[in-house]
């Protein structure tokens, strides 16, 4: 068989088109997280930085938000930190935009947009001669610092959150899930569960409802899971990795990925 018309071919070789920017209205989508100490919690814990369980959505009509560090250093007027960071959001359409913020360390800035929907991801801008954050950088529900939606950690650049929304007027196809777990001794035979889960199934949404996508269970190792043929998710679909610990103290990581294309 002509190596050129197997599958295999045909997808490493479209996704590397896309990559190179050579197809008009694709764009490469994945998220990609981690969390330490895990606990044995029941309902299982999302694989994000954040203190919170399951990571915090904000309301579909938009809201506006606020962010702060817990380090004076990270501020834009001669900070050793993140000087300046960069939101990229979902507005209450579930259009792409992108806003950046000035930081003011411990003094919390609020976002010029309102209607913010969902946010995919915060980095660095700009930063000072450490290169990285100098203290715990949240983004949050404005006036209620509790609600955070994303988080850097000290000494990190950006938000290792594994939850994303996909745009309006796009389709995701999704192609990889993979996945590691350590917990610094030994599990003593005990398994750590890691799921994908989206608020979709057949092309059809459930918002509000995480169904499972697929599912392995580990114990201190890794995996990599290739979707073939590659799963289908409609505009607004979240998608996010959770983790479920029978022994306290794992950490953790997830990712996935594949692109979205503009619907036709």
């Amino acid at each position: 068989m002509n190596v050129e018309n197997t599958y295999s071919y045909w997808l490493y070789n479209y996704r590397d088109a896309i990559a190179k920017g050579l197809l008009i209205d694709h764009c490469r989508f994945r998220g990609f997280g981690s969390r330490e100490g895990m606990l044995n919690t029941l309902a299982g814990e999302d694989i994000w930085m954040g203190v919170a369980t399951s990571i915090p959505i904000p309301a579909s009509i938009g809201v506006q938000c606020s962010v702060v560090s817990t380090s004076a250093n990270d501020t834009f007027i001669n900070g050793s930190g993140i000087r300046s960071l960069d939101i990229h959001y979902l507005d209450a359409d579930g259009n792409i935009q992108e806003e950046v913020i000035n930081m003011n360390g411990l003094t919390p800035i609020n976002t010029v947009a309102t209607n913010i929907r969902f946010i995919q991801d915060i980095h660095a801008k700009t930063v000072g001669s450490g290169g990285v954050s100098a203290g715990i950088i949240t983004i949050y529900l404005v006036e209620n610092s509790t609600i955070v939606y994303q988080q850097i950690g000290i000494n990190t650049n950006r938000s290792l959150s594994s939850m994303r929304m996909v745009p309006l007027g796009k389709n995701f196809y999704l192609t990889k899930f993979s996945g590691s777990a350590v917990d610094g001794s030994a599990f003593d035979g005990k398994s750590i569960k890691i799921t994908l889960r989206a608020t979709a199934h057949s092309g059809e949404l459930y918002p509000g409802v995480f169904l499972f996508q697929q599912v392995y269970y580990m114990q201190n190792s890794n995996f990599c899971h290739i979707f073939d043929p590659v799963l289908k998710f409609p505009p607004l679909t979240i998608i996010k990795c959770t983790a479920w610990a029978i022994i306290s103290g794992a950490n953790i990581n997830a990712s996935w990925e594949g692109w979205y294309e503009k619907i036709a």
